[in-house]
């Protein structure tokens, strides 16, 4: 090894060992140890994730230096210059177009299949104002490009998973059975459910592909969020019932929908703070919820 200090280890489809360390990286192909460091590009921090693409380039993450691409050859690093939201790069998730999905300590940077960067995520887990720093721990795709992300705000102890669907995020916190808010990590197995680990375990989020097809259908959209209080929602389904309340279960909005319209509504005469929408679709009875920030 180059250095004993492993941060980090996976395999390639090929059957090499990637090692991420503290002072480089390590390549084991069952016979031989080839080792890289500062002196062949390696920028300081070291190596804590490793991910590959479908051009077969190796793309690693940093604990201060950035985005590492390596090609077998040479390094090339993309930093803060190149529109990274952070040098401290703790997870990488490449999908079936080619791009990058950077997971930083301020959020999340998107590079396209030309490695220009695409766009930035700063908020996908919503936190009470003025809290808006979202660190991603880990992050990966499903099976249907669905894209899951852990999230840790270590000064607030509070974190949950982000669901994107292409169009809007959907959050996952103890109050939806999470077993703790310290999250760690997550992965995705064969049959699309998704792990997370934390401070106080692990937690399993199950039925994914039943899930996450009635979000998609449903369309449920809630904007504009965090807002003043008035809030207008848009949805697919023709008859639900929605239900506002805070964590403490006060409900302040309690009404069945008979119509797809786009719904008003005003909630500017409560105290600011975070409240949560049940959305409750009464033709499947599938329930979903929304967390809304009122500022």
């Amino acid at each position: 090894l180059g250095d004993n200090r492993v941060k980090y280890i996976t395999e390639s489809s090929d059957g090499r060992i990637w090692i991420g360390e503290y002072d480089g990286l390590t390549i084991f192909d069952g016979a031989n140890f080839t080792s890289y460091n500062m002196s062949d590009g390696i920028p300081f921090g070291g190596i804590q994730h490793i991910s590959f693409d479908s051009n077969q380039d190796v793309w690693m993450g940093s604990g201060f230096g950035g985005l590492i691409q390596f090609d077998g050859n040479n390094f090339t690093v993309y930093n803060s210059s190149d529109g990274l939201l952070n040098n401290i790069v703790n997870s990488i998730a490449i999908d079936n177009q080619n791009k990058k999905w950077v997971g930083t300590s301020s959020g999340l940077s998107v590079f396209n299949n030309q490695n220009i960067l695409h766009n930035n995520y700063t908020q996908m887990y919503l936190l009470p104002p003025p809290d808006t720093l979202n660190p991603v721990m880990g992050l990966g795709f499903d099976s249907r490009n669905l894209l899951w992300v852990g999230i840790y705000i270590d000064y607030l102890l509070d974190g949950g998973v982000a669901m994107y669907n292409g169009y809007s995020w959907v959050d996952f916190n103890a109050s939806d059975g999470l077993i703790g808010p310290v999250i760690t990590d997550l992965i995705i197995d064969n049959q699309d459910q998704v792990w997370v680990t934390t401070s106080s375990g692990i937690s399993k989020i199950t039925d994914v592909p039943a899930l996450t097809n009635d979000i998609l259908k449903d369309d449920i959209i809630l904007y504009p969020n965090p807002s003043n209080g008035e809030f207008s929602f848009k949805s697919s389904i023709k008859k639900y019932h929605l239900k506002i309340f805070n964590p403490q279960g006060e409900i302040f909005y309690n009404n069945q929908i008979n119509s797809s319209s786009e719904l008003k509504i005003n909630l500017s005469q409560i105290s600011k703070g975070v409240y949560i929408a049940k959305v409750e679709n009464l033709t499947n009875h599938f329930v979903t919820t929304k967390k809304l920030i009122i500022k």
